[in-house]
């Protein structure tokens, strides 16, 4: 069984489980506090409260999380990671040519 308890393993769970999730910090982060909270009964505003009083998970915790994760596990990167680094030669000769 999963400990999803924690932000790493929650992060590792959503990146595996759901590789759509994997090019966007904000999605992940949206999928991992709707589970932590009962959102379709909040409001907006209490929706916002929690996240405020720090209820739910952290956004900048889960895009270090991931950030770590996708660093040591290379099959949990998304495609726009993929992409970047492809233009990353191109962008280091124009640098080194001005």
């Amino acid at each position: 069984m999963i400990d999803l308890k924690n932000t790493k393993s929650k992060v590792e769970f959503c990146l595996r489980q759901f590789p759509k999730l994997r090019d966007s910090d904000m999605a992940l982060w949206i999928h991992i506090i709707r589970t932590e909270v009962d959102w379709k009964s909040m409001t907006a505003e209490q929706l916002l409260r929690s996240i405020a009083e720090e209820k739910v998970t952290n956004p900048e915790s889960v895009r270090r999380c991931r950030q770590r994760l996708t660093e040591y596990n290379p099959e949990l990167r998304g495609f726009s990671w993929r992409k970047r680094h492809e233009k990353e030669v191109v962008i280091k000769d124009e640098i080194r040519n001005l």
